[in-house]
């Protein structure tokens, strides 16, 4: 395929191989993970109760960048692009930084097209939150902030190769790879008993080609990827209300999901790893949390989906996973309770103000095309350092000066 996926990812495994891919994954989460620490998370807070949460949060980051696909090298490489952001607009707009800042997004939408769009939003919004808030809109047009402009073109610069190639190879100029449109119809499969009769799953996409009169045209193909996107474009226009009601879904699904933790595995037999997968399924089912479907009617007509509850080492060891679930899922509600507060805060700080844009703009995408855990991810120094703000202070120990006792502890307790 000449069109997808995009060449970094590919041309990197050839040129260091498996385990040297795995390496270089791992320097650039550790990097990424400190950078980002010190320039948006250390600003916030710096407490010893803090930093034992980032060190439990760094789990599913680590988890996520483990993983062989190419959002394991993209995302460090946006994060660093993104503190380099922030630290080109504190510097007065600072060129050299905002080049480089370019430069690595635009290496990063190498990887996964989606850094293109994460780009372009960043460049748009945050010049008129952070600076318009301090000067007129008409302000941002002086010559001294032109100088923003040279993130942009350099993203777009970095991608004219792959374009180019693809308009050489194929007829079309792609700045992106050819999977946008599949993947957008396949999301609509997310609202369950949706209008459009698509499941989510990837064989849709070549059903619907299929349907459409196209059974020998390749849906990730760039033709085929122009003609999944119209479909997807006119199913939304054919059922509005349901493509609303999808986003609705996805948006509860992100916020009640959790984080994607790594996919372990337990030294379990099969009968208790079966187990656990009905357990999960029933927990997801009854929370509405994007339940397998397709595995869920396998369990009923093999009969194991009725197995009556029962505790074991296997269903403590899967409450440790699901505990470890629902904190992250209380860090991204705290974190959005941060966000709201620092978007009414006019001269809230520009590292501040950015992981805002940076968590809104990774909602949004879970909620109007794909929500899996792991896209959340991607907003983890995002939402640490929205979240650990709002920790009560009350749960750290309180420190007395020798000799000194607080009043009300001084009180008798009994009178």
């Amino acid at each position: 395929m000449l069109s997808y996926p995009m060449w970094g990812y590919p041309f990197l495994m050839y040129l260091i191989g498996t385990a040297g891919l795995f390496v270089l994954q791992m320097a650039l989460a550790i990097f990424s993970f400190s950078f980002a620490y010190v320039l948006f998370i250390e600003r916030v807070t710096n407490s010893w109760s803090a930093r034992v949460i980032v060190l439990v949060m760094s789990v599913p980051w680590f988890a996520y960048m483990s993983v062989k696909w190419p959002a394991a090298i993209a995302v460090p490489l946006a994060w660093i692009a993104i503190g380099l952001l922030a630290l080109a607009i504190r510097r007065h707009l600072d060129v050299r930084l905002l080049c480089v800042a370019g430069a690595l997004i635009g290496l990063a939408a190498n990887f996964r097209s989606e850094m293109l769009i994460l780009g372009i939003f960043l460049i748009v919004t945050v010049p008129i939150w952070h600076l318009g808030s301090t000067r007129s809109i008409r302000g941002l047009m002086k010559a001294q902030y032109w100088g923003l402009l040279t993130f942009p073109v350099l993203l777009i610069a970095l991608l004219i190769p792959w374009a180019g190639f693809q308009y050489i190879k194929t007829g079309h100029f792609l700045l992106t790879s050819s999977n946008s449109g599949a993947v957008s119809v396949i999301t609509l499969g997310q609202l369950p008993g949706n209008p459009w009769g698509i499941d989510h799953n990837d064989s849709e996409q070549s059903r619907i080609m299929h349907s459409l009169g196209f059974d020998s045209l390749d849906p990730l193909s760039a033709t085929g990827n122009a003609i999944l996107q119209d479909y997807f474009l006119d199913a939304i226009a054919d059922h509005p209300l349901a493509f609303g009601k999808k986003v609705v879904s996805n948006t509860k699904n992100a916020l009640m999901g959790g984080l994607y933790i790594g996919d372990w595995e337990l030294p379990l037999d099969s009968e208790d790893k079966i187990y656990i997968e009905i357990t999960k399924e029933k927990i997801k089912l009854a929370l509405g949390l994007n339940p397998n479907t397709q595995e869920i009617q396998g369990y009923v007509l093999d009969g194991t989906w009725d197995l009556p509850f029962r505790i074991s080492f296997d269903q403590v060891l899967f409450g440790v996973v699901l505990a470890s679930l629902m904190f992250s899922n209380a860090m991204l509600l705290l974190s959005i309770a941060g966000g709201l507060l620092s978007a009414v805060k006019r001269q809230a700080e520009v590292e501040i103000k950015i992981v805002v844009i940076v968590l809104l703009f990774v909602l949004a995408m879970a909620a109007l095309l794909q929500y899996q855990p792991r896209h959340i991810n991607v907003a983890l120094p995002a939402i640490l350092a929205l979240a650990l703000p709002l920790i009560p202070r009350s749960i750290r120990v309180p420190k007395f000066s020798k000799g000194k006792v607080p009043a009300k502890l001084k009180e008798n307790p009994l009178s």
